[in-house]
């Protein structure tokens, strides 16, 4: 259990939240790469959430994957829209990917807790 530190109102949620609050949506996906050779593919997962570093950070990220073969980068974003930016950074470099959405549950943004815990559906999506 999540507890607030708001001493007036302790708003106690469950950690993880039912499946039945939770929705993902799928983005956009593209498999257009070669497979090298006999190479097994590596999915690297990235949960993140829209903010000023965001790009930045995923841009640095996929520059450091474009070095290995056999990637296909899913990327689950804490959102309840797919971010243009995001897409279209993932289309410049050319990796095989997978672009997925899944919001911040309800409970959590009603629950108004000090420490908000993001990317917890995106971690499931």
């Amino acid at each position: 259990m999540v507890v607030s530190m708001n001493k007036f109102k302790p708003a106690v949620v469950p950690i993880f939240p039912p499946p039945d609050s939770e929705m993902s949506e799928l983005c956009s996906v593209d498999n257009s790469s070669n497979p090298a050779s006999d190479l097994p593919t590596v999915y690297f997962i990235t949960p993140t959430y829209p903010r000023r570093e965001q790009v930045a950070e995923l841009t640095r990220l996929g520059q450091t994957l474009l070095l290995a073969k056999n990637i296909h980068w899913i990327i689950a974003e804490d959102s309840s829209f797919c971010s243009p930016m995001v897409s279209a950074l993932l289309k410049r470099l050319q990796i095989p990917y997978t672009h997925i959405v899944g919001p911040q549950p309800l409970m959590y943004k009603k629950a108004k807790l000090r420490y908000s815990p993001r990317g917890v559906s995106s971690r499931r999506a």
